[in-house]
């Protein structure tokens, strides 16, 4: 773990990951509060190198300390919830099979709407010089120079720092912008790069830098698809939804649905963006959107990075809402009844309503 001033968090995030692990490496950059102290407290070895505003060199230094025949990454605002012995174990053994292999952790964030953003990254590898990390910033596990092959472990983590009073608190928006231009300096035409600066300006709500990096991004990698390449199509959808270019959301849309048919956000986007358009014509539109989104279910998170629901209760909860506008009130309670089974509690504010305007 590498960290600076995380005196709010750093004690349950090492708590969470106790039981698991011999030891607990933390590498502070310059913390100013007890962040050190809590953490020895709590039973982690603690250096400290001062920030040089490159992660990947941070964390390269931090599991130079490890003495473990394996290494699981940490921040100090996630937790290790879901796991057990038996995940760990079997995702270790699997690594001492075959070379360059590491094991990819399920990532559970809370973002700032409050929803669930699950995603995946390779965060348990084996101790050898063969591995370290590349980036100044979003840094990458590499093996040899080169690609890191990756297991599904089912272990998960749960992330706190996408929520509102996180990012305010640590400024990431300006950190993360000064760093990614200062890689794309001497990158300029790395995708990888341009995708995390239209997704940071994008949640900085700096739409029109979003496109044109997003769009840039497409543009260089070509026929070479990378693995996230269906984020960067999501983000640029929804980054046309709200500047309302709804041209180049159609086209961005029917893009990236031919290369990834199964991806559910696609097409509750769709759905998303035919109730923003407000456009009349369009609104017959919006059942399919939200029906095909209940047809293919919850997309894996281990193939596509995904927002809680979009398979599920959102999308019966957004046909409730539809069905409502247009009289089918039997129709609108059986979609919200369908949402409530998941807990969603505008679902279930929903069906009272409905229920007393029948009473009544």
């Amino acid at each position: 773990m590498i960290v600076k001033n995380e005196e709010r968090h750093i004690s349950e995030a090492l708590a969470s990951v106790k039981p698991y692990v011999k030891e607990m490496i933390v590498l502070d950059t310059g913390s100013t509060d007890g962040t050190r102290l809590i953490a020895e407290n709590s039973g982690a070895q603690v250096y400290y190198k001062p920030w040089n505003e490159s992660f990947a060199e941070m964390r390269n230094v931090c599991i130079s300390y490890v003495t473990q025949p394996f290494i699981l990454i940490l921040d100090a605002d996630e937790r290790l919830n879901s796991v057990n012995k038996e995940m760990l174990e079997r995702a270790m053994d699997a690594m001492k099979q075959f070379d360059g292999y590491a094991a990819d952790i399920i990532i559970r964030s809370l973002t700032q709407t409050g929803e669930i953003s699950e995603s995946s990254n390779v965060r348990l590898f084996p101790n050898h010089p063969d591995y370290y990390y590349q980036g100044r910033i979003h840094e990458q596990l590499v093996y040899k120079h080169g690609t890191v092959n990756s297991i599904r472990s089912g272990i998960a983590i749960e992330h706190l720092g996408y929520q509102e009073e996180e990012i305010r608190n640590k400024d990431k928006y300006n950190r993360n912008l000064t760093l990614l231009h200062a890689s794309l300096e001497m990158n300029p035409d790395d995708s990888y790069l341009l995708f995390q600066l239209g997704r940071t300006y994008y949640v900085k709500q700096d739409y029109l830098y979003a496109a044109a990096a997003l769009t840039k991004c497409i543009d260089n990698m070509g026929a070479n698809k990378q693995h996230y390449l269906s984020t960067v199509y999501l983000t640029l959808g929804y980054t046309y939804i709200r500047l309302k270019e709804w041209g180049l959301f159609e086209k961005c849309l029917n893009d990236a649905i031919d290369i990834y048919p199964d991806y559910t956000d696609l097409y509750y986007m769709y759905g998303t963006a035919l109730v923003e358009a407000k456009n009349p014509e369009w609104l017959m539109y919006i059942p399919e959107a939200f029906l095909n989104c209940l047809q293919l279910g919850t997309p894996a998170s281990t193939k596509y990075e995904t927002v809680g629901g979009v398979g599920t209760f959102k999308a019966h909860y957004n046909l409730g809402v539809y069905y409502e506008l247009t009289g089918n009130m039997e129709l609108s309670l059986y979609h919200y009844e369908q949402s409530c089974l998941y807990n969603y509690k505008l679902a279930s504010h929903a069906v009272q309503r409905l229920k007393q305007y029948k009473e009544d």
